[in-house]
C-alpha cells in the first residue's frame, strides 16, 4: 500500500508498488562529482566528459607499461577508478546502505563508444567492491562487468573478478549484459554479450577469485581504468569512451 514519506519538510505519498516486468537501471555519468568520487594518483588522466547518451569520454596522459596500471593482472593497482556507495532504493524510495552480509543482484550493461581514437588497449572494470580507495587488488576484492578494448576490432566483454577476467571475443559485439550476485560475501557473475543486430551471444562466467569480505563491511560500486595488459602503454590524448548502466537488488534473508 502507499506510504508517507517525510523528506525536504514534507510529506509524500509514495506508493510502494514496484514494476519487476520493466525495471530501470541507472545511467552512470563519471562528470557528476556530487555521486561520484575521482581517484587518479598518477595523474593519468588528462579530462574527463559526457558526450552523447551519456558516454563517459576519457582522455589520457602518456602511460609506461606496468602491471600496476592493470585491474585484471597482477596484485597492485594504482589506475584512475571512480566510486560510489552501493545502494538499494526500499519501497519508500528510500536509499538503503548495502553490507557484505547481504545477499545482493547487481544488473549492469557495459558498451565501448564508437566516435573514439581508441588505439591503445584499454581495460574497463565496473561492480561491487569493498574498498575502492586500495591499490591491493585483493583488498578492493571486486567483481563485476569488464570490457577490454582491442585497437584494431570489438573489444571482448565479460566479467571481472579482483585481478583477472573472463572476456569473450564476437566480431559484431556492441556491449555486454553482467549479472553479479553477492551472498556470504562472495560474487560470482555471469555475461552475455550484445551483438549489433540485436541478438545475443557467448556466455562467461567466474567464481570471485579471493576470499570473502569481513562481516558487515560497506559496499561500494567502483568503475575503473587501466590497461589490457602489463606491457601496454598510452600515449597522451588517447581516449576511451563507454556508456554504463547499473540496477542493484537487496534480496530478503533467507
Amino acid at each position: 500500500m502507499p506510504s508517507l514519506v517525510s523528506g525536504s519538510s514534507q510529506w509524500t505519498l509514495v506508493t510502494d508498488v514496484t514494476n519487476y516486468s520493466s525495471v530501470d537501471m541507472s545511467t552512470v555519468d563519471l562528470t557528476d562529482t556530487s555521486t561520484w568520487t575521482q581517484v587518479d594518483i598518477n595523474s593519468d588522466i588528462k579530462t574527463l566528459a559526457v558526450s552523447g547518451s551519456t558516454y563517459n569520454k576519457i582522455t589520457m596522459n602518456a602511460m609506461t607499461g606496468s602491471t600496476n596500471n592493470c585491474w585484471i593482472a597482477g596484485s597492485v593497482c594504482d589506475a584512475p577508478r571512480w566510486h560510489t556507495p552501493l545502494y538499494a532504493t526500499d519501497a519508500t524510495g528510500q536509499n538503503v546502505r548495502l553490507t557484505s552480509d547481504d545477499i545482493i543482484a547487481v544488473a549492469m550493461k557495459l558498451e565501448r563508444g564508437n566516435v573514439i581514437t581508441d588505439t591503445w588497449s584499454a581495460n574497463i572494470v565496473a561492480g561491487i567492491c569493498v574498498d575502492p580507495t586500495s591499490t591491493t587488488l585483493a583488498t578492493v576484492n571486486g567483481g563485476g562487468a569488464t570490457f577490454n578494448n582491442t585497437a584494431t576490432g570489438v573489444p571482448d566483454y565479460g566479467v571481472w573478478t579482483v585481478n583477472s577476467s573472463g572476456a569473450t571475443g564476437t566480431s559484431s559485439a556492441t556491449g555486454t549484459f553482467v549479472i553479479s550476485i553477492l551472498a556470504a560475501g562472495l560474487i560470482q557473475s555471469t555475461s552475455i554479450i550484445i551483438k549489433s543486430d540485436g541478438t545475443l551471444d557467448n556466455k562467461t562466467s567466474r567464481n570471485n577469485n579471493a576470499s570473502a569480505m569481513s562481516s558487515g563491511a560497506d559496499l561500494f560500486f567502483i568503475v575503473g581504468l587501466g590497461t589490457r595488459g602489463a606491457g601496454d602503454s598510452v600515449s597522451e590524448d588517447e581516449d576511451i569512451s563507454f556508456r554504463l548502466q547499473y540496477k542493484v537488488i537487496k534480496l530478503a534473508s533467507i
